[in-house]
């Protein structure tokens, strides 16, 4: 499964708040057998809000081995952005295999470059999976806020009778992220990651 596919298929969800365990139990439905499990932990959220580790682990001798899947977030958050984070990082499971980050350095300079202010970050020269990673972020936020959802609350918001507050305390997701849903300039995002490769 590729992103697009699973935002497209959030799309036109209007039961808020879109549940993040709705979101695994889709990729199960299409074929990922990873075992999830979501870890509260004590994290620095200066540094690092979430995480997600991959391994396989073999049961038996002659058995295949399993894919196992930590995602990890940090405890002290608020619901909201734990929820936001185990979608971001939930999202990593679509990732292809050449974005994993599994060497020490690589991870600390991901780490680093995560963790910049935005008149910091250089998109063109940072690795790939920096660039990916803040992707993932809008991904998240367009599942868990999806399109039609949006379009609903679009009038009441232009209109002045709806505010951010009150759309990311539907959606159950950071002020932060509400409002770059509810941007006029979200259209174009979104079209942009729901669009198939080579299709224009």
């Amino acid at each position: 499964m590729e992103a697009h596919d699973l935002l497209k298929a959030f799309e036109y969800r209007l039961k808020l708040p879109i549940d993040v365990n709705d979101v695994l139990a889709y990729l199960r439905e299409h074929g990922n057998t990873d075992n999830v499990e979501f870890i509260g932990a004590d994290l620095e959220p200066d540094i690092l809000q979430g995480a997600v580790k991959i391994w396989y682990a073999r049961a038996g001798v002659y058995v295949e081995p399993e894919r196992m899947v930590n995602i990890y977030y940090h405890r002290g958050h608020s619901k909201d952005w734990q929820r936001m984070i185990c979608c971001k990082e939930l999202l990593h499971l679509i990732d292809p295999a050449w974005l994993c980050t599994n060497e020490a350095a690589a991870i600390d300079k991901l780490a680093d470059e995560i963790g910049l202010p935005p008149e910091m970050q250089d998109p063109f020269n940072e690795m790939a999976e920096t660039n990916v990673d803040r992707v993932a972020e809008l991904r998240a936020a367009a599942l868990l806020l999806p399109l039609e959802a949006r379009n609903i609350f679009r009038p009441y918001y232009d209109a002045g009778k709806l505010s951010i507050d009150d759309i990311a305390r539907q959606a159950d997701i950071p002020r932060k992220y509400a409002g770059i849903v509810m941007h006029p300039a979200w259209d174009d995002i979104y079209a942009t990651m729901t669009r198939r490769k080579g299709v224009e």
